[in-house]
């Protein structure tokens, strides 16, 4: 059996969402006396473990998570080439 379509996930496989992550973090710890980078350390590895960290840090802290600001989600630079590439022999999915 030949493959004919591939599918893939947008999030952090296309479509980088590093910098819309970061001002979400930022944004939660407005405010208090807690170590950004220390923070932001912690998050990558719950993120790594399947763990949704920003919103475990907003309950700690007490606070709303903040809404997500797609405005900060770019293409990953080589994403546009591979898809074309791809195109002429698969059809393609999300």
């Amino acid at each position: 059996m030949a493959i004919r379509w591939l599918f893939f996930d947008l999030g952090s496989t296309l479509v980088d969402e590093s910098l819309a992550y970061e001002n979400r973090v930022k944004t939660l710890l407005a405010g208090s006396e807690l170590d950004y980078q220390e923070t932001w350390e912690r998050l990558i590895e719950d993120y790594k473990n399947g763990l949704r960290g920003d919103l475990a840090l907003a309950e700690r802290l007490n606070k709303p998570l903040p809404k997500w600001t797609f405005q900060d989600e770019h293409l990953y630079p080589e994403v546009q080439s591979v898809l074309d590439c791809l195109s002429a022999q698969y059809h393609l999915g999300l």
